[in-house]
C-alpha cells in the first residue's frame, strides 16, 4: 500500500463496484504436493492486494463507510501453517501444516480432516485504505527499527511486486490498512471462515469476487 499507486478504479459516494481478489499466497498453493512443501512459498507474495479503488470526493478526516455487498464464495481453499512465520510462530510448533478444503453448499470439507465440517461466513482479510506519504514514511522507519532488532518484519521489496514501479516498490507496504489522502481503498483475500485446529488459528483461503459499496460522511 502506497499513496503514489495509481487508483485502477474511480466510484462516487453509493456505487456498487465488483472486484475479483486473489488468495493469501497469490496462488502459490495450488502448485504445493504436501505440507512439506510450504517450506518452500515465497513469503515476499503473501497477501496480494486489489485496487486501489478511488472514492471521489473523499478527504483527510472523512468517514468512509465500505458496504460488503455480496461475496462471491470460490469451491475450494486451505488452511496452512508456514514454521517461523505469523503472529503465533512462537506458540506453534515449528512444523509445516497444511490441509485443503472443498466448500459446497455454505460448508468446507476436507479428506485430510475426516468428519470435519465448518460452516462458511465469509470476510476480507484486510480493507483498508492507504497511507499518506508522512505516514508512509513514519511506519516504514518504524518497521526498520523492528527489523534492526531482530523482529520478524517483512520490509518493502521490489522482488516480484505489483505493480513494478520501482519507486513505489522500494516503500511501499505489505499488508496494513491506515489512512490516506483521497479514500484510496484496497481489499485482500477474502476468508470463508475462522476454524482452531490444534491451537492454530487460520482461515481457509479463497479467490473470491466480491461486491461493495462506498460511502464518504463529513
Amino acid at each position: 500500500m502506497a499513496p503514489d499507486i495509481s487508483p485502477r478504479l474511480f466510484c462516487d459516494t453509493g456505487d456498487e463496484v465488483a472486484l475479483q481478489t486473489r488468495d493469501a499466497f497469490d496462488g502459490q498453493v495450488d502448485q504445493l504436493r504436501s505440507a512439506e512443501d510450504v517450506r518452500s512459498l515465497d513469503l515476499t507474495r503473501v497477501h496480494p492486494l486489489t485496487g486501489p479503488v478511488h472514492v471521489q470526493g473523499a478527504q483527510p478526516g472523512d468517514i468512509l463507510e465500505i458496504e460488503l455487498l455480496a461475496i462471491d464464495v470460490g469451491d475450494s481453499g486451505y488452511t496452512l501453517q508456514v514454521p517461523g512465520f505469523g503472529f503465533l510462530r512462537d506458540d506453534l510448533p515449528d512444523e509445516p501444516f497444511l490441509v485443503r478444503w472443498t466448500f459446497n453448499d455454505g460448508l468446507a470439507e476436507s479428506d485430510e480432516l475426516p468428519g470435519l465440517r465448518i460452516p462458511g461466513a465469509p470476510f476480507p482479510g484486510t480493507l483498508g485504505v492507504a497511507p499518506s506519504r508522512a505516514l508512509l514514511e513514519e511506519v516504514n522507519r518504524r518497521e526498520g527499527r523492528a527489523l534492526a532488532s531482530g523482529g520478524l518484519v517483512l520490509p518493502p521489496d521490489p522482488t516480484g511486486a505489483v505493480p513494478d514501479d520501482l519507486g513505489v516498490a522500494q516503500e511501499a507496504w505489505r499488508t496494513i490498512p491506515p489512512r490516506e489522502t483521497g479514500g484510496n481503498i484496497d481489499i485482500k483475500q477474502l476468508r470463508a471462515g475462522n476454524i482452531d485446529i490444534k491451537q492454530l488459528r487460520a482461515g481457509h483461503q479463497y479467490p473470491y469476487p466480491s461486491l461493495l459499496k462506498a460511502r464518504c460522511f463529513r
